[in-house]
């Protein structure tokens, strides 16, 4: 196996991983999302999407990638999570100002 190959093979580990990752995610949000039902708690909470979008993007600072593409990865992560929970506006309303 060539360079190039090997490579290729060890990022699409790491993409296997990330996509772990999220399925993990969207197993917690599922689980947020059952507690915010029985609580009575609103399915959106601006401030909490704040506050995950200030951490996602210092931890991008500190690891030395884009906080722009992260705030996107997070902006789509979010939205996805808001529909998982069942807000079905959600894919118009999330902005990571």
């Amino acid at each position: 196996m060539d360079e190039l190959s090997r490579l290729r093979q060890e990022l699409d580990g790491i993409d296997a991983g990330i996509v772990d990752a999220i399925a993990d995610r969207f197993a917690m949000v599922r689980k947020i999302g059952d507690a915010k039902a029985q609580s009575g708690t609103a399915v959106r909470d601006v401030s909490r999407e704040a506050v995950v979008f200030d951490n996602v993007r210092q931890r991008a600072v500190d690891l030395g990638i884009s906080a722009q593409v992260i705030t996107e990865v997070f902006t789509v992560l979010i939205t996805g999570s808001l529909v998982e929970q069942g807000h079905d506006a959600a894919w118009k309303d999330v902005s990571p100002n």
